[in-house]
């Protein structure tokens, strides 16, 4: 017998080109949909373009910080032949006569809002230079070419209830990547926000909470 996810496809005619990327299951059962499967049910199934991509919150702020700083960005490059590995954000600066490249970045973004860790910084240096930049360097010269600079974008970085973010940025400066704090990036952002229309629902919802702030 199909399962209860092949049948609700199928009843719904979706495209070939879809997979299944979220799946919840609920103790109901939907006989409306043909589905009867002793008290688990597939309740709702969200089928997107297999070559569909999440918006990241944290990247397209960072990404829209450096567009209004001058910079041209290309942000999420997969890797080829690398097992999934993807490039946050390119950026390129032109010269004041846009004749040459004045600056080129490779630029990571790490943000989380529960950031719980246990490791050194200096580990985590080690570690996020070898997953983050070294195994996709020649695959950025490829597109910069050489001389281009490191940036991470940091969240904070909490070992054992305190932040170590300060200690990191110290290591990271040793070995030429430069770190910046996400928080300071916001809230640059939302002071530079004004009422024109913003097409991007990540910069837009900064809008609100910059403009509406009692009703939300």
């Amino acid at each position: 017998m199909p399962k209860p996810v092949e049948i609700w496809a199928r009843h719904h005619k979706l495209v070939e080109n879809t997979e299944p990327v979220v799946q919840l299951l609920f103790n109901e059962s939907y006989p409306e949909r043909g589905v009867e499967p002793k008290g688990l049910c597939w309740r709702r199934v969200l089928y997107l373009p297999t070559n569909f991509k999440f918006m990241n919150a944290a990247e397209e702020i960072v990404k829209f910080w450096y567009e209004n700083q001058g910079y041209f960005c290309i942000e999420s490059r997969s890797v080829p032949h690398s097992r999934g590995k993807e490039v946050d954000l390119l950026a390129i600066k032109l010269s004041k006569d846009k004749k040459t490249i004045k600056e080129k970045l490779h630029i990571e973004i790490q943000v989380s809002i529960n950031s719980i860790n246990d490791k050194t910084a200096e580990y985590l240096a080690e570690l996020y230079d070898q997953s983050k930049f070294f195994k996709v360097k020649d695959y950025v010269e490829t597109i910069l070419g050489k001389g281009y600079k490191m940036v991470e974008v940091r969240g904070k970085i909490c070992r054992n209830g305190k932040n170590i973010r300060d200690e990191y940025i110290k290591i990271r400066a040793e070995k030429n990547v430069s770190v910046i704090a996400f928080d300071s990036i916001l809230e640059d952002v939302k002071k530079t926000l004004l009422t024109n229309t913003q097409l991007n629902p990540i910069i837009q919802t900064l809008q609100f909470t910059k403009f509406f702030p009692d009703q939300l």
